[in-house]
């Protein structure tokens, strides 16, 4: 397929005088015209201007330059320029040989010719608008589901850390009730230690006992103080997490929001009607 021309034939009508002449465009030769431009030459304006020096070639009366919008049309996608195949340009100047006779049939059909040629721009134009808006759907689309993959990640870490703090609620609990059997057993050693101040030596070991308590609550009690921090810490990150996950929800409502707006109201396509 590569090797193939891609030809068309166009028709010139002078507008000066002579006849509706054809002639063949080979668009694969225009295409080789420009392919050894640089890399920052504009290529549609120089396959364009190629297209005129062509048909400038062909018919060295007339004034290709006036049309170089409907040439640009024909460069605009080559997948489709067999599309253009026979259309009929009106240009300024003469072509030699007898005028055609004008009758009202020839007339019409040159201002459907032309009518066709501006349309055809048209679809491609809409083309392209509607390629584009289909692109921007599929990006949107494939921002959202990266966003709802995030959402559900931050809500199991969420799950996880809610998971975490209950099991250190639960743990404060039972320390908690470990301080107060440890003050309970305190409050008896105490009792106990007054009741036998007569017996030395077994006051003194009481007493030494008593201590070991007192040591052993202090150490609950830091344990417990550590434990308060601690929930303090994960109640602080469960907040900056409910919070970022709030923002996280509106930022899809939004996103949301605007493909549906895309979906509502898309570039119309030509297809439908």
């Amino acid at each position: 397929m590569a090797s193939e021309h891609i030809s068309i034939t166009l028709y010139i009508h002078a507008l000066g005088g002579g006849p509706i002449s054809p002639m063949i465009l080979d668009m694969l030769e225009v295409e080789i015209a420009v392919v050894s431009l640089p890399a920052a030459a504009d290529r549609d304006e120089a396959r364009v201007r190629e297209i005129a020096n062509r048909i400038k070639k062909y018919f060295p009366n007339v004034d290709p330059t006036s049309k170089l919008r409907e040439l640009k049309w024909l460069i605009g996608r080559l997948a489709n320029v067999t599309m253009f195949d026979g259309i009929v340009l009106d240009m300024p100047g003469t072509i030699d040989g007898p005028t055609t006779p004008k009758n009202p049939a020839a007339q019409e059909f040159q201002k459907l010719t032309e009518e066709t040629l501006r349309l055809k721009g048209q679809f491609e134009d809409t083309t392209q608008q509607y390629q584009k808006a289909q692109a921007q759907i599929k990006r949107l689309l494939s921002e959202k589901s990266l966003l709802q993959s995030a959402q559900q990640t931050q809500a199991r870490d969420l799950n996880q850390i809610r998971t975490e703090l209950e099991t250190i609620k639960t743990k404060d609990y039972h320390a908690q009730v470990d301080v107060k059997k440890y003050q309970e057993q305190a409050s008896k050693l105490e009792q106990e230690k007054a009741a036998l101040q007569t017996q030395l030596e077994k006051a003194k070991q009481e007493q030494q006992a008593a201590r070991k308590a007192q040591l052993e609550v202090a150490t609950l009690r830091e344990q417990m103080k550590n434990a308060t921090d601690t929930e303090q810490q994960l109640r602080s990150r469960i907040k900056k997490l409910e919070l970022e996950l709030a923002d996280l929800k509106e930022h899809i409502r939004r996103l949301a929001e605007n493909a549906s707006s895309a979906n509502a109201d898309p570039a119309r396509s030509p297809w439908l009607d």
